[in-house]
């Protein structure tokens, strides 16, 4: 099965429409032709780069084989069970989801590295002081 994640053209009103629909963005999920055991995802790395896909990924290692491929502004994601079994329909939704997590994450972590090197900091230093006052 491949499926695409692409950017879709909606106006102001499409997304508020989605919004209230439970669809918070502006992706669609285009499925193509099936491919035996293996689904191929297409994303956008403009909008999801590579650390995010990896990320993602990596959630995805206990029951898939993964292979990440990279051209131009695109990124592809295949997976293959590792048992077998027959993948779901909806693999390609729950990857999307779990990219769309990482990709917060990352927002996260970047907007809080200050305040998490802060708190490593004053935790090295207390324990740098309490070393020196041992016997």
């Amino acid at each position: 099965m491949r499926a695409t994640v692409k950017p879709s053209t909606c106006t102001a009103e499409e997304y508020r429409a989605r919004a209230e629909q439970g669809v918070a963005s502006c992706l669609d999920i285009v499925i193509g032709e099936a491919m035996s055991d293996v689904i191929a995802i297409d994303f956008d790395t403009s909008i999801f780069p590579m650390d995010v896909l990896m990320r993602a990924a990596h959630w995805l290692a206990a029951d898939y084989y993964i292979d990440i491929r990279a051209a131009r502004s695109t990124a592809t994601l295949e997976l293959r069970p590792k048992r077998a079994q027959s993948i779901p329909k909806d693999l390609a939704l729950r990857v999307r989801n779990s990219v769309l997590d990482e990709s917060l994450r990352a927002q996260v972590r970047a907007e809080t590295r200050g305040v998490h090197e802060a708190l490593i900091r004053a935790a090295l230093q207390e324990v740098l002081a309490g070393r020196d006052k041992s016997p």
